[in-house]
């Protein structure tokens, strides 16, 4: 439940910065950039990341997987490639 609520203050600041950034303000850009492009990337891929530093590898990572995995894996890559696409 607390992980709900800190969501939403988030997409509801996150919100707030689109809708400044619509308005012209140019700093709106540029929090963007850095809290969905940076902040936003680390957090996707630091559970990866953990996962192979436990020790398991790329061979067994669709071992038994279930289908609400490979969508969830699925939006982080879309999410991840539409960061690298904007920053390009």
């Amino acid at each position: 439940m607390i992980q709900v609520l800190i969501r939403t203050l988030i997409f509801g600041a996150l919100t707030f910065i689109i809708m400044k950034m619509y308005r012209g303000k140019s700093w709106a850009r540029i929090a963007l950039i850095i809290l969905l492009g940076g902040i936003g990337t680390l957090s996707l891929v630091i559970d990866p990341i953990k996962w192979l530093l436990e020790g398991n590898s790329l061979g067994t990572m669709f071992d038994g997987v279930e289908l609400t995995s490979l969508l969830f894996a699925a939006s982080r890559v879309v999410h991840l490639a539409a960061v690298l696409m904007l920053l390009l």
